[in-house]
């Protein structure tokens, strides 16, 4: 197979949610989870006991804002948002317990912060690097990793929504990853720069790379970091992959909260 058909392949593949597992690194410690039989209903029983716990006492859903208000400057729509984002029947573009909701969380995590460093997987067109730099007020540093397949020159929105926030707020500061977190190079290399305070998991939606993502990451945060990970009611292999990661003592902690479509807090 030449290269350009193998590239085809992948692009296709993803614009359809399907991912195989030989385009991924995978280490024995999530080899051997995904050897293992998951009952349903123990998942079922880590559902419900999240949802009763609830939130980490932090977190605070005070400020009141709108999406259209963080995705604007100066007047003007930032070049994350998309019009084509907008779906009335699934509106989580707008949705005050989505993008306002990561607004909060951020803003109190980072309070009394003196700095705050992020790793988001899975960019889009850059949504998320608008919220966290207007919700910290601190120092801050961003670093996203996309393979630009998902959305065509989502990266690029992304990059020039970056470029506004830092010439508003010149605290803030960002480097976009061209590729995909599983990759063995990027592995090595965020596996070598310092730790983050936080990381948003919202790329590769198959439980193999849910998975392999939060094996990842749970070596990439500093001791108080969090670890977010976006659609956990959304998609029932997230919610396994979550209740594996907690089992094999990746994690210490981990909490809910309940967002437009679910948010599991992982430390």
């Amino acid at each position: 197979m030449n290269l350009w058909v193998k590239k085809k392949i992948k692009k296709y593949l993803r614009k359809l949610n399907v991912e195989t597992d030989t385009f991924k690194t995978i280490s024995p410690e999530v080899a051997n989870i995904l050897a293992r039989n998951t009952d349903p209903s123990q998942v079922e029983s880590f559902v419900a006991g999240l949802k009763k716990q609830g939130a980490p006492a932090w977190f605070e859903n005070t400020t009141t804002i709108t999406s259209k208000e963080i995705f604007q400057h100066n007047n003007k729509p930032l070049p994350c948002w998309l019009e084509r984002d907008y779906n009335p029947q699934d509106d989580w573009l707008n949705h005050p317990s989505y993008y306002p909701l990561y607004f909060n969380l951020f803003k109190s995590f980072s309070k009394n912060s003196q700095q705050v460093n992020l790793l988001e997987i899975g960019v889009r067109s850059g949504y998320m690097s608008a919220v966290f730099a207007k919700a910290v007020k601190c120092p801050s540093n961003y670093v996203g990793i996309d393979p630009n397949l998902y959305l065509p020159n989502g990266l690029d929105y992304a990059a020039a929504t970056c470029k506004i926030m830092n010439t508003a707020n010149p605290q803030f500061h960002y480097m976009l990853i061209n590729g995909y977190s599983w990759d063995s190079k990027i592995m090595k290399s965020l596996e070598l720069s310092p730790k983050y305070d936080i990381i948003h998991i919202d790329g590769d939606h198959t439980k193999t790379g849910k998975l392999i993502d939060l094996h990842l990451c749970s070596h990439l945060t500093n001791e108080n970091g969090i670890v977010l990970v976006d659609d956990f009611l959304h998609h029932q292999f997230i919610q396994e992959s979550v209740y594996l990661a907690i089992q094999a003592g990746w994690y210490k902690k981990v909490f809910y909260v309940d967002s437009f479509r679910g948010m599991a807090i992982l430390q």
